[in-house]
C-alpha cells in the first residue's frame, strides 16, 4: 500500500490516499493498476465547504463591483448627456437673447422714425389748414 504524504501549505490541497493493487500477469492481459479513494474525512469536508463558501463569497464581491461600477458607468453617461443638454439650453438662451435685443433695437428704431413721421404729416397738416 502507497500513500502520499503532501506537507501543509496554506493553499487548500486535497490529500487523497490510494491503493496500488497489481493483478497478477497473465499471457493474454497487461499490468493493471486500481486506485481505491477513501472517502473524505470530516475535517477535509469542513475544508471544502469553506473554501466553496469563500469562493461563494469572493464571486457575490465581484458581483457586487461590477454592479456598482455598472450604476457609476451609467450614472456618468447620464451626468455626460445632462452637461450635454444644459450646454445647448445655454446656447438657445443667448441666441434667443440675442434675437430679443435685435427686435427691440428694431423697435425702436421704428418708433423713432414713427415719431419723425408722424411730426412731418402734422407740418404738412398745418400747411394744409393754412392754406385754405
Amino acid at each position: 500500500m502507497n500513500t502520499t504524504v503532501i506537507p501543509e501549505t496554506s493553499a487548500a490541497i486535497e490529500v487523497i490516499a490510494t491503493v496500488e493493487v497489481i493483478a497478477p500477469p497473465t499471457s493474454s492481459s497487461p499490468l493493471v493498476k486500481v486506485q481505491i479513494l477513501d472517502p473524505p474525512t470530516e475535517k477535509e469536508e469542513v475544508e471544502k465547504k469553506k473554501k466553496k463558501s469563500t469562493i461563494a463569497k469572493v464571486m457575490d464581491r465581484i458581483i457586487d463591483i461590477d454592479f456598482e461600477q455598472h450604476i457609476w458607468d451609467s450614472l456618468r453617461s447620464f451626468f455626460e448627456v445632462m452637461n450635454y443638454i444644459r450646454s445647448k439650453a445655454v446656447k438657445v438662451q443667448k441666441d434667443h437673447q440675442a434675437e430679443v435685443n435685435h427686435h427691440f433695437e428694431e423697435k425702436v428704431e421704428v418708433e423713432h422714425l414713427l415719431e419723425k413721421k408722424m411730426a412731418e404729416v402734422e407740418d404738412l397738416q398745418e400747411t394744409v389748414r393754412d392754406a385754405k
